[in-house]
This record gives structure tokens, sequence and C-alpha cells, in this order.
């Protein structure tokens, strides 16, 4: 563990914070599993997507990288099947 120390805006420490290394030197994914708050939800594709060659999709307000089997044109509704670290698996919602 590091500590972070936090100062007043006089430059007095006010405290010390530990950091785990894991998250900021990348060793740690976010999420690899089907049961994260992500899967299941629907996106919009903003970038197309194909296989082999990723887009990206809206999402809570924000475009995240996006990964699908199948091609996806820009303005499909998908359904978000997965999440590795910051890309989600998609795939086309049947309408």
């Amino acid at each position: 563990m590091s500590e972070l120390a936090i100062y007043n805006i006089k430059g007095q420490s006010v405290g010390k914070v530990e950091l785990d290394k894991k998250v900021f030197n990348g060793e740690r994914e976010v999420s690899d599993s089907p049961n994260d708050e992500f899967s299941g939800k629907l996106a919009t594709v903003t970038d197309a997507v194909a296989p082999n060659k990723p887009g990206r999709v809206e999402f809570c307000g924000t475009t995240w990288k996006a990964e699908s089997v199948a091609a996806l044109p820009a303005g499909a509704s998908v359904r978000i099947v997965g999440k590795k670290n910051l890309t989600l698996k998609v795939e086309a919602v049947e309408s």
C-alpha cells in the first residue's frame, strides 16, 4: 500500500489515505463478470461496430468502446452482454 497525504489551503497535512497500487498500475481489471452493473442494459451505437472492428456505443450519457460478433450500424439499439475493462461486448436487440 502507498499513502497519499491530504493538505489544506495553508499547506498543513490533514490526513493520509492508503492507496492500493493495483488500481493505479493497470494490474486490476474493471470487470470480467457477466453479473456486473452493465450486462443486460440497453445502449445505442454511435460509431458502427463490426466483427474485428470495434466501434462505440452510448450508455448512461457516456460513450464506450464496443465489440460485437455481428455488424451493427450507427443508431442501432444494442444489449450489453459483457464488459472487459473499458470495452463493452454488445449484441443487436431484436425488434
